[in-house]
């Protein structure tokens, strides 16, 4: 559902055809994504920012960074993670989905 309720505003995980995923985490991506955590979790939906740090960035690996990685610092700041457990049924995903639609309307952003 999330696929179909929200590839026009974010961007949703890509599938190979013929495959089907089964998500632990369901992650987009968004150049709002604080304001839009913000906003759902008024709203009350949890979301998680899963891994909020880049390997490279961590002191340990400091010394191993040989290239720049500024793409990837650009994206880590992008994407959230959406409610996806086996609890949830259809009204809650759309709940979630209603949200997101209400956010970038709301604030006029695409």
């Amino acid at each position: 559902m999330y696929d179909r309720g929200l590839s026009y505003l974010v961007e949703v995980p890509k599938e190979n055809e013929g495959e089907k995923d089964i998500y632990y985490t369901y992650t987009i991506k968004t150049p709002y994504r604080d304001k839009l955590k913000a906003f759902l979790e008024e709203n009350g939906v949890e979301t998680k920012i899963q891994h909020p740090f880049l390997m490279p960035e961590q002191e340990i690996y400091q010394e191993y960074l040989t290239q720049p990685i500024s793409n990837a610092k650009r994206l880590v700041k992008q994407i959230l993670c959406l409610p996806a457990h086996e609890k949830m049924i259809k009204e809650d995903v759309q709940y979630v989905i209603s949200c997101i639609e209400r956010f970038f309307y709301k604030t006029s952003i695409k």
